[in-house]
């Protein structure tokens, strides 16, 4: 997995007071059914949200994303729209740069 480290903020402009919490693991680990159920869970509770992932791949039923072409997906990098974005098994996956706003208005 390769994971853009020039998006990555400087210690000086670490965000808050929110925090960002990731799910992570292999492929087929069930990340997607945590998340959803987390979100299920925290529905009635506006503090916590739960950004869509961007993917360079067609949503299905298993994995809940927006989409966009490879190209799309390196322009929207050059303009800086991803809080920050990581490639892995062939695809590109981003969080949308909103994130950093939550987090900046204290929500997880």
């Amino acid at each position: 997995m390769t994971m853009s480290l020039s998006t990555a903020p400087a210690r000086s402009e670490l965000i808050g007071p929110g925090r960002l919490v990731l799910v992570v693991g292999p492929s087929g680990a069930g990340k997607d059914t945590v998340i959803a159920g987390a979100k299920a869970a925290c529905a009635a509770d506006s503090t916590f949200v739960f950004p869509r992932r961007v993917v360079t791949r067609p949503a299905s039923d298993a994995e809940d994303h927006d989409t966009l072409e490879d190209a799309e997906f390196k322009r929207a990098v050059r303009k800086r729209m991803f809080a920050f974005w990581w490639e892995a098994h062939g695809h590109k996956y981003a969080i949308p740069r909103a994130a950093e706003n939550e987090i900046r208005a204290g929500r997880v």
